[in-house]
């Protein structure tokens, strides 16, 4: 059991009761106990530039040596701190596992007494003053860089190797000093639909965060002779969306007659559709829809498609119908037509 608190005048006591069982075979007793009770910083005076504190502990424990015989160990510290940055310690104690030549090992149970003088010295710190700081935004036109009507967003969190720091109300965050760890994205502190689309930022700097959005369309049969396309045809219709820079996004099928785009980043995009899976033949009737994703949610689309037209075949006249008459009757033929020519005598 182990407890930590403080007290008034800046003290700090700790009291620790632990039980450990060792192995048989270890050298040590197979099992060891120990109560300490320890305080630091006891405030006894503080006046201009000296300042004097104590602090002290008392340890019982069984012995290494004597399995089951109980030792005892007291220890007291006298700090006075000066000016100039010295520090004078005295410090007493009483440890019989202490093992030395001379009166010490006659007497376990002697004090040992120690004086240091100390003076601490601080160092200018070595650092360019260099900083990884940028501002996460929200891209809603997804071009990568921040814009006057973008807002900023609070409440992230960003990570360089063990440090960790969390936007501000305005967005920023800040690292001191220059760190061959790289600038992260904790994704667990996105709200809800976003994405960062930037993984890592070498050197810090600004990261822009994508609202995703979800988009339906819905599939219409035309009017024109629609008892041709059935739900099973409507089923079998993959429908597709391409942005501004040519990538292809495919929605999923709700029902027969809607499809979903789960997630669109903001840009502008055209849909259009894959009828190779159809038996029926299909188009697109008249102009596929576009449509742009930004910080507004998009109404549901429809996409009308109908079959491909029919064709009858148109017979041609035959040669004898090309000189029958109105009455049916066929035409004279050339040789009986009679002529005003006259033939010479």
């Amino acid at each position: 059991a182990r407890q930590y608190c403080e007290l008034p005048s800046e003290a700090h006591y700790l009291i620790r009761d632990s039980i450990t069982d060792n192995g048989v075979s270890a050298g040590y007793p197979v099992r060891q106990k120990e109560l300490r009770v320890h305080v630091d910083q006891l405030r006894l005076l503080s006046s201009g530039g000296l300042r004097l504190t104590a602090g002290g502990s008392a340890a019982r424990m069984t012995s290494f040596v004597t399995p089951g015989a109980w030792i005892t160990t007291v220890r007291g510290s006298l700090t006075a701190q000066l000016p100039l940055g010295m520090a004078l310690h005295l410090e007493s104690e009483r440890n019989p596992l202490f093992f030395t030549a001379g009166a010490l090992a006659q007497d376990p149970n002697r004090w040992i007494h120690v004086v240091r003088l100390q003076r601490a010295m601080a160092l200018p710190r070595l650092s360019n003053g260099a900083r990884m700081e940028g501002v996460a935004f929200s891209d809603v036109n997804g071009n990568g860089r921040r814009e006057r009507d973008e807002g900023t967003v609070a409440g992230i969190v960003m990570r360089r190797g063990m440090e960790t720091v969390v936007t501000g109300e305005n967005g920023r965050y800040r690292f001191a000093g220059v760190s061959s760890e790289a600038v992260t994205v904790d994704a667990r502190s996105l709200p809800m639909g976003w994405i960062a689309t930037t993984a890592s930022l070498p050197t810090g700097g600004d990261v822009p965060l994508l609202a995703l959005s979800a988009v339906d369309v819905r599939l219409e049969i035309a009017p024109v002779d629609s008892t041709r396309v059935s739900r099973d045809d409507l089923a079998k219709v993959v429908v597709m969306a391409r942005d501004s820079s040519g990538r292809t996004w495919v929605a999923r099928a709700v029902s027969p007659s809607l499809a979903r785009f789960d997630a669109l980043p903001p840009g502008q995009y055209m849909v259009s559709a894959d009828f190779s899976q159809s038996q029926e033949p299909l188009r697109i009737a008249g102009t596929a829809p576009a449509f742009v994703v930004s910080e507004r949610a998009v109404p549901t689309l429809s996409l009308a498609v109908q079959p491909r037209p029919l064709r009858f075949p148109v017979a041609r006249k035959s040669a004898i119908d090309s000189v029958r008459g109105i009455g049916g009757s066929a035409a004279p033929a050339a040789s009986q037509v009679p002529t005003n020519r006259r033939e010479p005598r």
